[in-house]
C-alpha cells in the first residue's frame, strides 16, 4: 500500500469517526433548548416537565433591601425568587450570592427537594 492510499485511508477512518461522534452527542442534546447556568439555575416552570421534580433542587427566596432615595422616606425594594437546580450545592451557592444584598425573610430562604410536600401545590403533613 503506497503511502498516499494509507494517507487516505486514514482521513476516511477519521471522517467516519467523527460523523460517528456527532451523531451521539446529537442523540444527547434536549429536543428544546433549556437555558441553564449552574450561578443562576433554570426556570421551574420549563424544567419540571422536562427531567421531572425528583431530580431536581427547587430554590425559592422571599427578600429585601433598602432602595437608595432622595426621599426622606424609607423605601423597600422586595422580590422573590424561584429557581431549579441539578444539585442542592448549586442551589445553596444561588442562595448564598442573593442573601449578600438582600434580607431574606426568616424562613424564606430554602433549598428543597423537587419531589418534596413543599412544591407549589403540594399539600403539607396530614394533621390526624
Amino acid at each position: 500500500m503506497s503511502s498516499a492510499s494509507a494517507s487516505r485511508s486514514l482521513i476516511a477512518a477519521s471522517l467516519l469517526l467523527a460523523v460517528a461522534a456527532t451523531a451521539a452527542q446529537a442523540q444527547q442534546v434536549p429536543e428544546h433548548a433549556m437555558r441553564y447556568k449552574r450561578d443562576s439555575g433554570g426556570n421551574c416552570t420549563a424544567m419540571i416537565p422536562y427531567y421531572g421534580p425528583a431530580a431536581l433542587w427547587i430554590g425559592r427566596i422571599a427578600a429585601q433591601r433598602p432602595m437608595n432615595t432622595s426621599s426622606d422616606r424609607i423605601f423597600t425594594d422586595a422580590r422573590t425568587a424561584e429557581r431549579c437546580f441539578f444539585t442542592e450545592m448549586e442551589c445553596r451557592t444561588w442562595l448564598a450570592r442573593l442573601t449578600l444584598d438582600w434580607a431574606p425573610k426568616p424562613g424564606f430562604a430554602t433549598c428543597e427537594p423537587g419531589g418534596g410536600v413543599l412544591m407549589r401545590g403540594g399539600r403539607g403533613p396530614v394533621k390526624p
